[in-house]
């Protein structure tokens, strides 16, 4: 998410973590809108059609992500690719589906359980589809269905370190069993 702002010094860009940060950046609250940037050094240009081009750049930008399979599938991996503001499309075996993520409509983990059960009996290997994956409360609701915790790892960390076991649900690594009740 961008934000362009006309200032006595040009034209600057924001980057916000999110729709929902930069939603919030229009309370009417000291620092609250400097908080939902990604970086307080914003790119400042003198000229708005050139600011205007640096943003078509960074929002044209095709984010890819490859999730494997389990190696007994006719394919190793699908491949996920996001289109902003809240389109993904996944490709299999010749096959695409897209989905469009955002209230009222389903959060990416609803998204990725539809897609775990389009590929059955593939397995897809992923955080979210293994059984060593579980939510938190807290996580799934700050994240929006995207981030949530492994056993394997909570169990091994201590107190201090728990965070380091929070992981997105299209993660994976080789402690992978499948959840069967997805």
């Amino acid at each position: 998410m961008l934000s362009l702002v006309k200032t006595d010094k040009g034209y600057e860009i924001g980057k916000h973590h999110s729709l929902q940060y930069f939603a919030g950046s229009f309370y009417n609250s000291i620092g609250v809108p400097s908080l939902k940037l990604e970086s307080f050094q914003l790119e400042t240009y003198q000229l708005k059609e050139i600011a205007e081009t640096e943003m078509l750049e960074e929002l044209s930008a095709v984010e890819i992500i490859r999730i494997p399979t389990l190696h007994d599938s006719d394919f190793d991996y699908i491949e996920a690719r996001f289109v902003y503001p809240f389109t993904y499309h996944f490709k299999f075996n010749g096959i695409e589906i897209s989905r469009t993520e955002g209230y009222p409509l389903p959060n990416l983990d609803t998204i990725s359980v539809e897609i775990i059960q389009a590929l059955k009996p593939k397995v897809l290997k992923c955080c979210r589809n293994c059984t060593h994956f579980k939510y938190s409360g807290m996580s799934y609701d700050m994240s929006g269905g995207r981030a949530g915790y492994c056993n394997v790892f909570t169990e091994r960390l201590d107190k201090e370190h728990a965070r380091e076991a929070v992981t997105n649900i299209w993660q994976w690594c080789d402690h992978f069993k499948q959840n069967e009740r997805i």
